[in-house]
Parts: C-alpha cells; sequence; structure tokens
C-alpha cells in the first residue's frame, strides 16, 4: 500500500513539473500624447494624483476561506489553491495594479492638459498637500478618479477532492475576465470646492474596439495574464478618450463662474 502511494505521488509531482508555464507579461500602460498646436489659456490649473475609488469585490466564500484558518499564514500556499480566482485577482488589483494605473494617470492626464494649452501651476498626491495661498492663485483643481476594476464570470467551478498521500487537490477553475468601471475628471474650483465640471469616460465603451474582449483562463496565473494583456491594450485608449472630453473651449468658459467664486469668496 505504502509503496502504491508512493508512486501516485511521484506521479502527481512529475505531471505538475511537466505543466506547461503561463507566458509571463508584465503592466506596460503607454500612451503617447497627441501633440497639438493649442492657444495657450490665462486659466491656472492644478492636478492631484488619481485616486481608485471602488471596494474591492471579493465573495463572501473567499472571504470565510481566508479569514477562517488560523493556520493560513503557514499553510499560504495551500489556501491560495483553495480561494477562488476572483478573490486572488481583486486582491492583486487592488494592491498592485492601481498604483501602476494611478502613476500613469497622474503622468498622461497633466501631459494632456498642457497639450491643451493650460498651465499646471501645482501638483500634488491630494489636495490637502495644497497650501491656502497656493489655492488663492489657482482656478480649477483637477482631481481624477476611476472606480475600475476586473469583471470574472465562471464558467467551471473549481472542484477539490482528497487524495491519499497527496491530500487536498483542486481542479483549476474556468472562466472569463474582462474589465468594468469608469474613469472621472472633477475640475473643483479650490475656495468654495464646487465642481464646475465633471468628465466621464466609461471604459466599457471600449468594447465596440475588440480593446476590451473577454479573455477564457483556466486558473489563477491565465487570469493574472489576461487581466494584464487587457490593461495593456485598452489604457491607451482610455486615455485617448480622456483627452477627447477635456475640452479647452468648455474650460475656458467655465472662467466666468470661477471667477464669481473667487470674488464671493474673498
Amino acid at each position: 500500500m505504502l509503496k502504491k502511494n508512493l508512486a501516485l505521488l511521484v506521479m502527481v509531482l512529475l505531471f505538475v513539473s511537466c505543466a506547461a508555464p503561463v507566458q509571463k507579461s508584465f503592466l506596460n500602460l503607454n500612451y503617447q500624447v497627441q501633440e497639438t498646436q493649442a492657444e495657450a489659456s490665462d486659466a491656472k490649473l492644478a492636478l492631484v494624483k488619481p485616486k481608485y475609488s471602488k471596494t474591492q469585490n471579493i465573495s463572501k466564500q473567499a472571504q470565510a476561506i481566508n479569514q477562517s484558518s488560523p493556520f493560513a499564514a503557514i499553510m499560504n500556499k495551500r489556501m491560495e489553491a483553495m480561494t477562488p480566482v476572483d478573490y486572488r485577482i481583486n486582491q492583486k488589483f487592488n494592491s498592485e495594479v492601481t498604483l501602476g494605473l494611478e502613476n500613469s494617470m497622474f503622468s498622461d492626464v497633466e501631459s494632456i492638459v498642457k497639450s491643451k494649452g493650460f498651465r499646471i501651476i501645482s501638483s500634488a498626491i491630494n489636495e490637502d498637500e495644497i497650501t491656502y495661498s497656493q489655492k488663492q492663485n489657482i482656478d480649477l483643481i483637477i482631481v481624477p478618479e476611476f472606480d475600475i476594476s476586473p469583471l470574472l464570470s465562471v464558467t467551471k467551478a473549481q472542484q477539490c477532492s482528497y487524495m491519499p498521500v497527496v491530500g487536498q487537490s483542486c481542479s483549476p477553475e474556468e472562466g472569463v475576465i474582462t474589465l468594468s468601471g469608469k474613469m472621472y475628471l472633477n475640475f473643483i474650483e479650490p475656495m468654495s470646492r464646487e465642481k464646475m465640471l465633471i468628465k466621464t469616460v466609461d471604459i466599457s465603451s471600449l468594447s465596440n474596439s475588440g480593446l476590451l474582449a473577454q479573455a477564457s483562463y483556466v486558473g489563477y496565473d491565465e487570469a493574472e495574464q489576461a487581466l494584464i494583456d487587457i490593461l495593456n491594450r485598452a489604457y491607451p485608449e482610455l486615455m485617448t478618450r480622456v483627452a477627447i472630453v477635456i475640452d479647452s473651449d468648455e474650460i475656458n468658459a467655465t472662467m466666468a463662474d470661477v471667477n464669481k467664486l473667487k470674488a464671493k469668496n474673498n
């Protein structure tokens, strides 16, 4: 019996070691600003770093798995294999991917605004970093936000069973993954905190171009790579749409109302 179980263990290990690895790709959020001959504007703008505004979407099943076991730290790898893909993907998105999106959007929105003929006289992590005296000299603060997140649909749920010697064994989850959510650009008069303009780009609008096509996955590794590939394809077009909604004539037209608010608050 022991020899039979050892042989079974060897076969399982050989199968795992021979499995074809998923081709690794990395987050590469590249956007090239279109150079234009925009007329210089007198409006003085500030920009704060984009912030992620969506609460992590985690299934109750996944939360129970990750919170119920006192041995989670010791058996991390085993727990990962038992954890639903949607939890692990959202965990990665919230802890790693959103940071890359925030940094890229920060840089690209600034470049887009400058290409429209505006001056960015202050860039900050958040509004609290802009001093009172600076705000008095700023017409509008651009406050970007986004709630873009992975959207997974399971077509074949993970199945787990117990095997002698080997222990718990789980077949990989299968499904499709895409992105959903929006990016918002709030143009705020700094002294009154009034929103003068709100611009929205829905990432689902990229579906017609094929950039947001659903990708199939088998297991976490494929789901992770599919997510990265979709983001790399969709991001340049997302920022192209952002460049379209930032209309220099519309921003300049708000200056009369901005000046009224400034006079009222002085």
